[in-house]
């Protein structure tokens, strides 16, 4: 009978085969890194997209809203001066939507524009405030809102009350010369 003689084959072990350990190590990394950095990029495009979202819808509240606040300025201060019921009338109803328009602005300003704020329609509604004074209620709150939306102040903004008196009664002689 034939015997059979088992072949015994002798391995051995030189030791860790560093080289193919390390590139196992660094594939799985590299795929675990990209994964993060991919869900970062996602988290931190989506926070600067509301952010950019926020500002616009901020912009188009502040801009209503001073819009409003200025037309009631130039609609009262002539309304007040005549008996016409209608245009007083008018005159309400622009405050009515001027003042929702602030409360707007102040559900979504920081303390800074809504105290500036308040400033400006203590003046409006007082209505015995000096022109100057309303004046710099406006572009204290006009820079006041700049900065909130994060562009930069400026000192350009024009006087309401110059420009009222430019739109005063062409036969008034005083308003010709520009004094208020």
């Amino acid at each position: 009978m034939l015997d059979v003689v088992p072949t015994v084959v002798r391995v051995e072990s030189v030791g860790t085969d560093w080289a193919s350990l390390a590139a196992v190590i660094s594939t799985g990394l590299v795929g675990v890194l990209g994964i993060g950095a991919a869900i970062w990029q996602a988290i931190h495009g989506w926070k600067r997209e509301d952010r950019r979202a926020r500002i616009a819808e901020k912009r188009k509240i502040y801009s209503r809203s001073l819009g409003l606040l200025t037309e009631f300025y130039f609609r009262y201060t002539g309304s007040r001066q005549t008996a016409d019921a209608a245009e007083r009338d008018q005159a309400a109803r622009l405050l009515a939507d001027a003042l929702t328009a602030c409360c707007e602005v102040q559900l979504i300003s920081p303390d800074d524009v809504t105290d500036k704020l308040n400033v400006l329609i203590g003046g409006l509604w007082g209505s015995r405030d000096a022109p100057e004074r309303i004046d710099k209620a406006f572009g204290d709150l006009g820079m006041a809102m700049r900065l909130d939306l994060g562009e930069r102040p400026f000192n350009a903004l024009p006087s309401l009350s110059a420009t009222l008196s430019k739109t005063a009664d062409p036969g008034d002689s005083e308003a010709q010369q520009g004094v208020t």
